[in-house]
């Protein structure tokens, strides 16, 4: 009777660890199925922290980079920054001007994140207008245009295939937009493109029409369109570019030569090559008969300048994407073949400002204060107080003008490297970022 209750607990030993191990079989690649999923899981979870550990470290270096040129520290060629786990080290480069910084943040041994900044010193600004013109409006005839949009304060108007490939906004109440016939002048590319205004008449227009009153307008299969009038009238703008802002640029022009020329008259002829700024010339520019002069920072002339018989003024390449200004008292007159251009880097211009009210003055001879005939280039034409008239197929950047014509199959070709300028004039000038973005590892 013993041995027989022995036998049955042995067999029943048996059958539990027999049951145990069956168990351990069938669980097992079910543990292992959600284990396997959540350790992976928390192993992206943890990648993904580190790099974004990587990515705000090496944003931050940046930060320290703009603050340490805004306070005048030296910058070193190499600069690391570590935080826990994390390292960032930026290279540094500079040139003319501008700062660029390749900056890795690297977590543990293998995420990596790269942030490239690119700092200038100077001053922004941003033209976000083909056009922007005053209370004298923007006048189009014989087929010129503009690629790009325009802003004015009072009337725009055009003839016969006159076009604006954006948008045309006029703010003005008593102002509008308006063609010389139903449909003569086009607003837009075919896609996009709105007409904006109180009054809008004789467009063809490829976006919306935003009017009170209009009539002779058609869209761009030639149906008659009428005003949405749900928009109440644009709002004014001021100009981007400020009088205090224009008179820092002749203090800064003031500060470097001064130039009393004989006579009263500067000139360049023939095969003649001057640098001439930061200065200041008593007197008139005359720059002609191909000419050249490298402009090496922000020139005032307190006469006229005049630019002739493909003459030119080029700004020095030590000024990489950076700008400049060509600043005049009187009049401004660029003809005949004649160059006012940048580095030919992306981004850099001569800006021309002239500060008179021409034709309005006496003195003026009923001239404005700029006027082009039959030149090309990508120079920005400014004259707040005054009249810009382009003639003869001239091409230029941009323009900001009390009244603004375009005549003779001009063209004013706005470039996105327009949206934001910098002008640099000194070493004493803020450092701003151009540009902060991740690039590929």
């Amino acid at each position: 009777m013993k041995k027989e209750h022995q036998l049955n607990i042995h067999q029943s030993g048996q059958a539990v660890l027999t049951a145990v191990i069956f168990f351990l079989v069938i669980s097992l690649p079910i543990v292992m199925g959600v284990s396997t999923p959540v350790t992976f899981q928390a192993r992206a979870v943890s990648d993904f922290i580190a790099s974004k550990q990587g990515y705000v470290l090496a944003d931050s270096l940046n930060d320290d980079v703009l603050y340490r040129l805004n306070n005048g520290q030296t910058l070193p060629s190499t600069i690391v920054l570590g935080l826990n786990n994390a390292t960032a080290t930026a290279g540094v480069t500079s040139s003319g001007g501008v700062v660029d910084i390749l900056t890795s943040g690297l977590v543990g041994n293998n995420i990596t994140r790269v942030v490239r900044g690119i700092f200038r010193q100077g001053v922004g600004i941003s033209l976000n207008y083909a056009i922007q013109a005053g209370d004298g409006g923007i006048n189009f005839s014989n087929g010129s245009g503009v690629n790009g949009s325009v802003y004015s304060e009072g009337s725009v108007v055009g003839d016969d295939n006159s076009y604006i490939s954006g948008s045309a906004t006029v703010s003005s109440s008593t102002a509008s937009i308006n063609g010389s016939y139903s449909g003569a002048m086009s607003i837009g590319n075919g896609v996009y493109g709105d007409s904006f205004a109180n009054a809008v008449m004789n467009t063809k227009v490829s976006g919306n029409l935003y009017c009170q009153t209009g009539s002779g307008n058609i869209n761009w299969t030639s149906a008659s369109i009428y005003c949405n009038t749900s928009r109440a009238n644009p709002i004014s703008l001021n100009f981007p570019i400020t009088d205090n802002q224009i008179q820092a640029w002749k203090d800064n022009a003031s500060n470097g030569s001064v130039i009393h020329p004989t006579a009263g008259q500067y000139v360049l002829d023939g095969t003649s090559t001057a640098t001439l700024g930061p200065a200041k010339i008593v007197g008139n520019l005359d720059i002609k008969d191909s000419a050249v002069v490298t402009l090496g920072g922000n020139l005032w002339v307190t006469g006229n300048i005049t630019i002739e018989d493909y003459g030119k003024i080029q700004l020095a390449s030590s000024f990489d994407s950076n700008s400049s200004v060509v600043l005049a008292d009187k009049k401004v007159l660029i003809t005949g073949g004649s160059q006012v251009v940048g580095t030919g880097v992306d981004g850099s211009y001569v800006m021309v400002v002239d500060t008179s009210n021409c034709p309005e003055d006496v003195s003026c001879g009923s001239q404005p204060a700029i006027l082009t005939n039959g030149w090309t280039g990508s120079a920005l034409l400014v004259a707040p107080n005054g009249s810009i008239n382009l003639d003869g197929g001239t091409t230029t950047g941009a323009i900001i003008g009390k009244k603004v014509s375009l005549l003779g199959t001009s063209t004013v070709m706005y470039g996105g490297g327009l949206i934001k300028l910098n002008f640099y004039s000194s070493s004493t000038e803020p450092w701003n970022v151009k540009t902060l973005e991740e690039v590929a590892n």
